[in-house]
Order: C-alpha cells, then sequence, then structure tokens
C-alpha cells in the first residue's frame, strides 16, 4: 500500500516537473520568435547608436537576405535591431564593406538567454545593384568576411 502512495507521489512530482520545463521551452520560443521585429532593411550611414551586448554564433546569405543566428540576455523588455553599412569601402576586388549590427533595448534586467535568427535585406549594401555585382562584408563581431553576390 505505501508502494502505491509513494509510485503515485512520485508520478505527481515529476509530471509537475516536466510541465514548468514545457512552460519555460514555450515562453522562451515566444521570446525569440514573437516580441521583436526579425526582419530587418540595411541601410548605408554612420553608426550613431551604441550596440547592447550581443553574441553572433553564424551567418550566411540567401539570395539578397543575411541570416544571422544571434544570442543575447533578457526576456522583459522588448529588443531590435539595425544593420548599418559604411559609406566607405576598401579598395579591393572585389571591395569591402564594413557591417555593424546593432541590438537596441530598453533597460531589460531579465537574464534569460534569447537565442533569435535575424533576416536581413542587404540589397543596399551591394557594391552595385546589378546581377553578379560582388563585394565582400565584415560584419563587426563575425571574424570573416562575408562574400554578397547581389542577385
Amino acid at each position: 500500500m505505501k508502494s502505491i502512495y509513494f509510485s503515485i507521489l512520485l508520478l505527481t512530482v515529476l509530471g509537475c516537473a516536466s510541465e514548468k520545463d514545457m512552460t519555460s521551452k514555450k515562453e522562451l520560443s515566444e521570446t525569440s520568435s514573437g516580441k521583436q521585429n526579425n526582419r530587418i532593411k540595411a541601410i548605408l550611414g554612420e553608426k550613431k547608436t551604441i550596440s547592447a551586448p550581443i553574441q553572433i554564433s553564424g551567418v550566411a546569405i540567401e539570395g539578397n537576405t543575411m541570416l544571422i543566428d544571434v544570442s543575447y540576455s533578457g526576456g522583459c523588455g522588448e529588443h531590435s535591431f539595425e544593420m548599418i553599412g559604411s559609406l566607405m569601402m576598401a579598395k579591393s576586388l572585389p571591395p569591402i564593406r564594413t557591417v555593424h549590427l546593432i541590438h537596441i533595448t530598453t533597460e531589460d534586467k531579465c537574464k534569460k538567454l534569447i537565442m533569435t535568427q535575424i533576416k536581413v535585406d542587404i540589397s543596399d549594401l551591394a557594391f552595385k545593384k546589378e546581377k553578379g555585382s560582388e563585394i565582400y562584408l565584415a560584419l563587426d563581431g563575425w571574424g570573416e568576411k562575408i562574400k554578397y553576390v547581389f542577385e
């Protein structure tokens, strides 16, 4: 009889723990996909805003879109991103343009790790807006230059 009560108690405790885990995973999913704008358009200009801390873990280009995997701490406030490309280019073949991803947030004191993907229309960063025009983008915070071919 005691073993039956113990089994029921154990299953109840384990069931509550996994429900809590599912809730936190759901909250993380909602935070990383629904509460900030993950689609932005890159612009040319001067970097005027200081970026909040961000970690870039992956970069890829699909057509005229750059996909950037980022992580940062937060979870209580709103977060948005801007991409600013330098007006100046290094004279090489193909040319090189420095690019900054800026993380904008209010004073978010939460410490949840947010992982998300930012999709950036980079067509304005092209050397020439002609199909096949090549340029290297030097993204601040990413160790490698990224080859971009305008489509």
